[in-house]
């Protein structure tokens, strides 16, 4: 009688990642606030809503944004948010290294968006750009994170389309990541990676800077 056959591992590892940074910025209360001074100056001064500024095509359902071109700005908060996303775009590309030491920014664009009450956006990616991402100034409620609802929550949807339709314990096989705002939280992802936001549902205004970002390869 032969042995039965056995199996050997010679190595473990993780297919089909897709990284999600998140960053924690540098002294943020003092740039929030004068984040939320600027972005709210910018709002009294629109007198178009969002049919009017042919915004109304975005994701967004609800709310007010700014044009796309909010970091160029020329305020001093804008400029050091500005910097803040740099830095961050320059950790997620560190995660690729060294395949991506020549890669050099040709493009950042962002706009700020106001939320409030019952506003939210529909599940969408950010087509011809390498990398997104999101900036919160504040949550529109109390700044202590409120794990019980799913109001003003991102969230990411597995990639991998056909996972969904085998999900297994202990695997995260069709996994949605649901990451809930914090003021001074930086997020950074793929721009082809699918999400959205659930209904705001909080008292006051969510403000947030979103932004892209576009590489020459």
């Amino acid at each position: 009688m032969t042995d039965a056959p056995t199996s050997k591992s010679v190595s473990n590892e993780t297919a089909f990642g897709t990284p999600l940074l998140r960053l924690a910025v540098d002294r943020a209360n003092l740039l929030n606030v004068a984040l939320t001074e600027r972005v709210h100056a910018l709002e009294a001064a629109t007198s178009e809503d969002m049919e009017g500024n042919g915004l109304s095509r975005r994701s967004g359902i609800g709310g007010w944004r700014t044009g796309d071109d909010f970091l160029d700005d020329g305020s001093q908060a804008v400029a050091d948010l500005r910097r803040a996303i740099e830095g961050g775009l320059q950790r997620m590309l560190s995660l690729g290294a060294p395949a991506t030491d020549k890669c050099r920014l040709t493009r950042l664009f962002g706009w700020a968006n106001v939320n409030r009450s019952g506003d939210y956006n529909v599940i969408h990616s950010h087509p011809r750009c390498d990398w997104s991402g999101v900036y919160y100034v504040s949550t529109g409620s109390s700044d202590a994170a409120d794990t019980t609802s799913l109001g003003g929550v991102i969230e990411f949807q597995d990639p991998r389309g056909a996972a969904n339709s085998a999900p297994f314990p202990g695997f995260d096989f069709g996994r949605k990541v649901r990451i809930v705002p914090q003021p001074g939280l930086m997020l950074i992802f793929p721009s082809w990676l699918l999400h959205m936001v659930h209904p705001f549902e909080g008292p006051g205004d969510r403000i947030t800077v979103a932004f892209n970002a576009v590489y020459s390869l």
